[in-house]
């Protein structure tokens, strides 16, 4: 990524015969600058019971801020950044 970022992303997706469809099951996507602080991190594992859309949830910045999700693609995730990428310029 531009910058010396890093996005290091894990998505597992499984056909569904009787949908006719992709579907992902997990992922985790790991956006970190060039110093190795995150910057936001996107994935589904089953903590943060409390919080809704559980177990999607968003980790924001190295301040351990964690935020409700919604379930989410890599092509989705990757337009979120690149918005935020081009309002930054």
């Amino acid at each position: 990524m531009s910058g010396g970022r890093i996005l290091e992303m894990r998505e597992r997706i499984v056909y569904s015969k009787r949908a006719l469809r992709l579907n992902t099951t997990a992922y985790s996507f790991h956006w970190q600058d060039q110093h190795g602080n995150l910057i936001r991190r996107w994935d589904n594992a089953p903590h943060f019971h409390d919080l809704n859309g559980f177990p999607h949830h968003i980790h924001i910045g190295e301040s351990d801020t964690v935020v409700p999700g919604k379930p989410i693609t890599a092509l989705e995730m990757l337009a979120e950044i690149d918005a935020e990428l081009c309002n930054s310029l």
